[in-house]
């Protein structure tokens, strides 16, 4: 019998295959993207957006087509009988439309983070839909921040990680104190009213530069070290949406401490509800050891802007049934977070679908698209659940302004 010889593979080869994966991957972005090099937002017909905005059809023509308002005209495609949009002009109804309160004068924007233990379970796609559709259905300006060294935000935005963003368009220099607010790091996006703060794996060295300078100074407030920049922001924006790495590491728990809200979502399944109660655990664990190891019980007098841990307190907690499946498991397991986590279990829940993965090929998600990829059915399924998470959100936005309002879901 031959034995098979054993390879050895040393640094070189490492650097190799780092190589040669980095530009399969540009190929394949590229391909994906075509004919564009950048992502583009979707156009709407006349038809979509009556929809959207619960009006008649007519009714969209009539208004698009009359010389007395200032609203979009549209094009009507060669061979086509329906008017369309782009979403800047779709959006422009929406403004004029949408019923929602807006956030009143004086008010700042919410910080919502999204943040889970583990990976899988649609995370950083709902963070991306819940954004687009606070735009698109809450007209609502927001901002997304990825705050995952692997960057997926990043990528469902436009932007190539590791060729389009450098260490310095990233937190890193205002963590590293080399910038006075976060705003040198702001991106444009493909989507109208949607901005971003990108990421790339220079994030990675905030584990290591935060609990190094607290180790130096501890009166460091290591915790907080994101808090002013993204309360600054907030003053621009109706919303600012944190797609968290699955880890509670030291750049995490900073976004959870400038949160006003969190969203979790998990799929039913055993191995992801247990990762999330030792998520829940960790998190207080966490709070309570910096209460525990400042001056008595809690922090010394403070002369910034940061509150003290000892008040911190959540808009809402939402925990989302994520990439459901139907099978009796699924409801069982339900049941179990339905106990575990009361009044913050949210009644939506998203499936898992085709639909998600027809589109997260193309780098895409489901309001990227105004008609199915595959099943019709599957496609309306997930999106009606998708919208109903939008606007389970921005009511927490307009609780948290002190308006009245109610949605029809809720």
């Amino acid at each position: 019998m031959n034995k098979q010889a054993i390879t050895n593979y040393d640094l070189k080869h490492i650097g190799e295959l780092s190589v040669s994966s980095s530009q399969v991957l540009d190929a394949v972005r590229t391909k994906l993207l075509e004919p564009e090099p950048r992502k583009l937002a979707p156009s709407f017909s006349s038809a979509h957006l009556a929809t959207l905005l619960d009006l008649d059809r007519r009714r969209i023509n009539q208004l698009a087509s009359s010389e007395s308002n200032d609203l979009p005209e549209g094009e009507i495609p060669d061979g086509s009988n329906a008017r369309h949009f782009t979403l800047a002009e779709t959006l422009a109804y929406v403004q004029k439309f949408n019923p929602r309160p807006k956030r009143p004068a004086g008010q700042r924007g919410r910080i919502i983070c999204t943040t889970v233990f583990k990976g899988g379970t649609g995370k950083t796609t709902s963070s991306f839909c819940i954004a687009q559709g606070l735009t698109l259905r809450g007209a609502r300006k927001v901002l997304l921040l990825d705050a995952d060294p692997q960057g997926t935000l990043t990528q469902l935005a436009g932007f190539a990680p590791d060729v389009d963003i450098d260490d310095e368009s990233t937190v890193m220099p205002y963590l590293y104190g080399d910038q006075p607010d976060l705003r040198y790091a702001v991106k444009k996006t493909y989507w109208e009213n949607l901005d971003l703060i990108p990421a790339n794996i220079s994030l990675y060295g905030a584990d290591f530069y935060l609990p190094a300078r607290y180790s130096k100074d501890r009166s460091y407030k290591f915790w907080a070290a994101m808090h002013s920049g993204l309360m600054d922001l907030a003053q621009d924006y109706d919303a600012i949406i944190i797609d968290c790495p699955p880890s509670l590491n030291y750049l995490t728990f900073n976004m959870i401490f400038s949160a006003d809200g969190i969203i979790m979502p998990i799929p039913p399944n055993s191995v992801d509800f247990a990762s999330s109660t030792q998520f829940w655990r960790l998190v207080y664990q966490m709070f309570e050891g910096i209460l525990g190891s400042t001056a008595e019980g809690g922090e010394k007098p403070s002369l910034d802007d940061i509150p003290a841990v000892r008040d911190k307190t959540f808009d809402f907690i939402s925990v989302v049934p994520s990439r459901v499946k139907a099978k009796e498991m699924s409801t069982l397991i339900t049941g179990w977070m339905a106990k575990a986590f009361g009044e913050h279990l949210t009644t939506i829940s998203i499936p898992e679908s085709a639909a998600v993965d027809n589109f997260s090929f193309g780098l895409m998600t489901v309001y990227d698209q105004t008609k199915a990829i595959g099943s019709n059915a599957a496609f309306r399924k997930y999106k009606d659940r998708m919208d109903e998470l939008v606007d389970h959100v921005d009511l927490q936005l307009i609780r948290a302004w002190g308006q009245d309002w109610e949605m029809d879901n809720e």
